[in-house]
């Protein structure tokens, strides 16, 4: 006979109990996972399916990939019905000379996957597509074709297959880093009028219809990208996207930006950032302008966020390569021309400023400190001139406290990076040092703390503009500034 507690002892509804467990997943609670699947046999698959769901290589670093890969294989192979579970892997090689890539366990090992919705290889010294192991290709070429498949990484793949590109037909997310597309091969006039007609002929089946991207260090495959614009060649259509990440110089902005006008239906969140150029600094200038950085700038007349009516974040990097020709603010001043055109949707702005290749110098004169009190209360004297002068973020600061712009806008967060020499530091302790030319040993003159504050400072209509629209507490959320070494 069951005794009283037995007869009361309560349940929890399913869905709540998957609740549980989505959420120890998120927080990667994988020993509290382990005891619930012991529970029963509705816990132990919902357990599997988070504690199998994904095989990341690259959590694992540099301390034994190979070992990782071996065991995981291990496992699947003496036990098969956990590999329906396995829906993730990102497979990593940081050898020079390739050695997972080249492990004979690694095709094994992949063709029992079965289920795989997202794939990842990643490898630290780039090597060409065609170098790949044959059998690799083949279950590559093989893997493109499923329907599972939704999401495709690669880092530090050269020359990508078009015709595998084009066999991803149901993929939903592309993520490159360090890759790039082989080059589009010449055509003649008659192959070229049979491209166009196959392009037009194209239906919506036809194409792979992207949800999401991210191209980062991708200077080559948004050149070869753009090469094959207006071909049937590569399949990919990015007038879906909700989601875009990219990564370009000055040379690639206007792909950058036909990209960007291509989902402008659809985009929800933009995320785009500068990267370093190498040569003259006037590679940097005005790349968005269709005039010069004077006072009558404009912006090209294609380079509009306002279409972008279901646009709700905004996230950009603006790169510092020196102080002169363009000056940072000048910088700023051209992204700020285009924040204006932003839709009033926009919820959520992430501006991060990095200044990672100035020298130590340069970075003390951007971020100036408190000014010293004075006894005189009078709007005159040092104090109010000091407050008078424009400062870094001037024109950010009046753009975003604006109210022409952004009535939705709910948070701002400023970041700035910097240079990497100051890395021996900690936080409380950084130091942004002073004139490099001055003898004697470097003084630090201003600390993280004092740079947030510094920002603060620039940015002071901009936070009580929040300020008024923020509940009471949620101040500090509303605005933050981050701080950083490197990139």
């Amino acid at each position: 006979m069951a005794s009283t507690t037995d007869q009361i002892k309560p349940t929890l509804p399913f869905d709540i109990i998957e609740s549980i467990l989505d959420q120890l997943a998120y927080d990667d609670d994988t020993q509290t996972l382990h005891a619930c699947s012991l529970l029963n046999e509705d816990t132990l698959h919902l357990c599997r399916s988070h504690l199998f769901r994904t095989f990341d290589m690259r959590a694992r670093g540099a301390s034994g990939e190979e070992s990782s890969l071996i065991t995981f294989y291990g496992l699947l192979s003496v036990s098969p019905h956990l590999v329906p579970y396995v829906r993730v892997v990102h497979i990593l090689d940081l050898n020079s000379k390739h050695w997972v890539l080249n492990h004979p366990i690694l095709p094994r090992f992949l063709q029992l996957l079965t289920d795989l919705e997202i794939f990842g290889l990643h490898v630290m010294k780039p090597v060409t597509w065609k170098v790949l192991d044959p059998a690799l290709l083949s279950w590559m070429t093989e893997l493109a074709a499923r329907p599972t498949l939704v999401g495709l990484h690669l880092t530090g793949v050269e020359d990508v297959s078009l015709a595998f590109l084009n066999s991803c037909r149901f993929l939903k997310s592309l993520n490159l880093d360090t890759s790039s597309l082989e080059p589009r091969t010449s055509l003649n006039d008659e192959e070229e009028q049979a491209e166009k007609r196959k392009s037009t002929g194209l239906s919506d089946g036809d194409r792979i219809s992207l949800e999401s991207i991210t191209f980062a260090n991708c200077q080559l495959f948004l050149a070869r990208l753009n090469d094959y614009m207006g071909t049937t060649q590569p399949f990919l259509d990015f007038s879906r996207l909700r989601d875009i990440n990219i990564n370009f110089t000055p040379s690639a902005f206007d792909v950058t930006w036909k990209i960007i006008r291509s989902a402008r239906k659809t985009l929800e969140t933009l995320k785009v950032s500068q990267s370093y150029t190498d040569g003259s600094s006037t590679q940097t200038q005005s790349f968005m302008l269709s005039t010069g950085l004077d006072a009558h700038r404009q912006l090209l007349p294609h380079v509009t966020l306002a279409p972008m009516h279901q646009l709700r974040q905004l996230s950009f990097t603006i790169l510092v390569q020196d102080l002169y020709s363009p000056s940072p603010s000048e910088s700023i001043g051209e992204w700020c021309l285009l924040f204006r055109t932003a839709p009033p949707g926009i919820e959520k702005i992430h501006i991060t400023l990095d200044l990672f290749f100035l020298y130590p110098g340069g970075v003390a004169g951007l971020f100036p400190p408190s000014p010293s009190r004075k006894s005189s209360k009078s709007k005159s004297g040092p104090k109010y001139e000091e407050e008078l002068q424009p400062t870094l973020f001037s024109e950010l600061d009046e753009t975003l406290s604006s109210g022409q712009f952004f009535p939705c806008l709910s948070q701002i967060i400023v970041e700035i990076q910097l240079p990497e020499d100051h890395s021996d530091s900690s936080d409380s302790e950084y130091a942004v040092y002073g004139d490099d030319d001055s003898d004697g040993p470097h003084q630090p003159s201003l600390t993280f703390e004092e740079i947030k504050a510094s920002v603060n400072r620039m940015m002071k209509q901009a936070r009580r503009k929040l300020g008024r629209t923020t509940p009471a507490g949620a101040v500090g959320d509303a605005f933050k500034v981050l701080v950083g070494v490197g990139n």
